[in-house]
């Protein structure tokens, strides 16, 4: 399964790291490309440029930011 992560923080590192385990292809995006970039090389998924590429090709998309940042996702 293709899964979209939104946000490179501890929640969205974890959430990718054990979806990588369990073989899903894991893509993270974060406003920050150095956050996303370093979330992906600690968890095993890949960076996305973007939060509409993330979320393109995803069958799941989930959001690992705080709830009052999600309008501005």
């Amino acid at each position: 399964m293709q899964v979209a992560i939104i946000g490179a923080g501890n929640v969205g590192t974890a959430l990718a790291t054990s979806l990588v385990r369990a073989g899903h292809d894991v893509v993270i995006a974060s406003r920050d490309a150095e956050d996303a970039a370093s979330a992906a090389a600690a968890s095993g998924a890949r960076t996305a440029a973007s939060n509409v590429d993330a979320v393109t090709a995803a069958d799941v998309v989930i959001p690992a930011v705080y709830a009052g940042d999600l309008p501005a996702i």
